[in-house]
C-alpha cells in the first residue's frame, strides 16, 4: 500500500502538474489582492479564491489518474505500477490529500509574504476552509469522470467542465441570486473590514460542498466497482440531503456573506487642523489622506461645505458621516493615482450629498450627470484641485470667472449658492 502511493505521488502527472496547478491557483488568489494593502479580510479572500483555477487543474488531474487505473482494470485488475497495486478507494483518498497539500501551499504563497506587516484582526480559518473544501469537491469530481470515461481527452474535458460549472455558479447564479454564486464549488466573496462575514453563512457553504463531494465520491467508488450497493446508496442519500440541507440554510437566511454594516472603529490622528480617522486596517493610508486632502479642507474653509474631518468609508447601505463637518472619503486601493482618485470623488460625492449627515444630503441629487455636468462641477472639480477636465461648453465661461474670484468672494459666493449647488440646479447665470 505505501509503495503503491508513493509510486502514484512520484508520476510525473503529481509532480509536474500539481506544481503548475498551485502556481495556477496563487495568480488566481493574488488578482483578489488590493495593491498596496495588506488587510486580513482581503488575504481571506484571496486565498479563498485560489480555488477557481486550482480546483479544476487538479479535477483534471485527478481525472488523469482516475482514467488511468479504469484503464487498467479493464485489463483485469487495479495496477498503477510494477511497484505495487492500489484499489479506488485509496486513490480517492490520495486524491483528497494532493488536494488539500495544493491548497496549503496556495494559502501560504498568498498569504505569508503580507502575514507579517498586515493590519486589524487576523486570518477567518472558516473563509479560508470554504475554499479548500471547494478545491476537494473539484478533484472528487474530477476523479468521477476518470472512473466513467477512461479515455484520453477526459482529463481536459474535465478541467474545462469544473471551471465552466464555477462560472456558471459565479456568474449565473449571481445573477438570480447572489447566495446561490457562493454555492458553487469555487469561492468568489468579497470581505470588507468595515462589514462582519456572517459565519452562519460561510458555515452553510460549507456543508453544501462536504455534502457535494460526499455525493461525488459514493458514485466515484459506485461506478469504480461497477456495481450499487446499500452504502454507496446511504451515503448518496445522506450527503445529498447534507447538502440539500446547507442550501436551503444559505439561501433563507435573514443574511447572506456579510452581516449588516455596522459602525465603522476608527483610528484617528490629527495632521495640523485637519483629523483623519481610519479603519485600523487602512492605517498605512493615514498620513498619505491628509496630504491629499489638506489643501482641500483649506479652500472649503468658511464655507458652509467645509470639514476639519476626513473618515475613511464603505460603498454601501448605512454608511454615514459622524458629524456634518465630516467628509467622507473612499477608495478601493492604493495603486497609482489613488490620492487623486479620492479626492476627485470625494469632492464629487460632497456635492452630490451621497453619504447621510453631510451638507448636501437633505437635497441629495437624482440626476446625476445633469448635477456633474453643470455648475455644481464647476465647483466639485475646484475643490478636487482640477482645472483642466473637460465641461458642458455653457459652463466653460463660468469656470472661468469663477476661478478667477479672491478667496473671499469664493467663499461668499458658496455660501449664497449652497442650496442650488447640492440640488444641481446651478445655472450658468449664477455665475457673474
Amino acid at each position: 500500500m505505501i509503495r503503491a502511493t508513493l509510486a502514484l505521488l512520484a508520476r510525473p502527472s503529481m509532480w509536474l502538474g500539481v506544481p503548475v496547478a498551485v502556481g495556477a491557483g496563487v495568480v488566481a488568489g493574488t488578482t483578489r489582492l488590493w495593491p498596496g494593502l495588506a488587510v486580513w479580510e482581503n488575504i481571506d479572500e484571496a486565498v479563498a479564491s485560489s480555488s477557481v483555477l486550482l480546483g479544476p487543474l487538479l479535477a483534471g488531474l485527478a481525472a488523469w489518474e482516475g482514467m488511468r487505473l479504469r484503464r487498467a482494470a479493464l485489463g483485469g485488475r487495479w495496477v498503477l505500477s510494477t511497484r505495487g497495486a492500489l484499489g479506488p478507494a485509496p486513490v480517492l483518498m490520495i486524491v483528497t490529500v494532493v488536494a488539500v497539500g495544493a491548497y496549503v501551499a496556495c494559502a501560504g504563497l498568498i498569504a505569508l509574504p503580507l502575514a507579517g506587516h498586515a493590519t486589524a484582526g487576523g486570518p477567518n480559518l472558516l473563509v479560508i476552509a470554504a475554499g479548500g473544501i471547494g478545491v476537494i469537491t473539484h478533484s472528487v469530481l474530477g476523479l468521477l469522470a476518470g472512473f466513467a470515461a477512461p479515455f484520453f481527452l477526459v482529463p481536459a474535458v474535465a478541467a474545462l467542465a469544473a471551471y465552466v460549472i464555477d462560472l456558471a455558479f459565479i456568474l449565473g447564479g449571481g445573477a438570480v441570486n447572489p447566495r446561490v454564486a457562493a454555492l458553487g464549488p469555487a469561492t468568489q466573496q468579497v470581505a470588507f473590514p468595515f462589514v462582519d462575514v456572517n459565519a452562519a453563512f460561510v458555515g452553510a457553504q460549507l456543508v453544501v460542498q462536504l455534502g457535494a463531494a460526499g455525493v461525488l465520491a459514493a458514485i466515484a467508488l459506485t461506478v469504480a466497482a461497477k456495481r450499487v450497493g446499500w452504502g454507496s446508496l446511504a451515503v448518496v442519500a445522506v450527503s445529498g440531503a447534507v447538502a440539500a440541507a446547507g442550501g436551503f440554510a444559505a439561501t433563507t437566511m435573514p443574511s447572506g456573506f456579510h452581516l449588516p454594516a455596522r459602525k465603522p472603529v476608527f483610528s484617528c490622528s490629527m495632521y495640523g487642523e485637519l483629523e483623519v480617522c481610519v479603519h485600523p486596517a487602512f492605517e498605512v493610508a493615514s498620513a498619505p489622506l491628509a496630504e491629499a486632502f489638506e489643501p482641500v479642507r483649506a479652500r472649503l474653509a468658511g464655507t458652509r461645505l467645509g470639514f476639519d474631518r476626513v473618515e475613511l468609508s464603505y460603498r454601501g447601505p448605512g454608511a454615514h458621516a459622524t458629524t456634518d463637518s465630516t467628509l467622507m472619503v473612499v477608495f478601493d486601493d492604493l495603486s497609482e493615482g489613488w490620492q487623486d482618485r479620492a479626492v476627485a470623488e470625494s469632492a464629487v460625492n460632497l456635492m452630490l450629498g451621497e453619504f447621510p449627515n453631510t451638507p448636501c444630503a437633505a437635497t441629495k441629487v437624482v440626476d446625476y450627470e445633469s448635477a456633474y455636468w453643470g455648475g455644481a462641477a464647476v465647483v466639485a472639480l475646484w475643490v478636487a484641485g482640477v482645472d483642466d477636465a473637460d465641461l458642458d461648453p455653457q459652463f466653460e465661461a463660468a469656470q472661468s470667472w469663477f476661478l478667477h474670484l479672491g478667496d473671499d468672494e469664493r467663499t461668499a459666493w458658496i455660501d449664497a449658492h449652497t442650496e442650488s449647488l447640492c440640488a444641481g440646479t446651478v445655472r450658468p447665470s449664477d455665475f457673474g
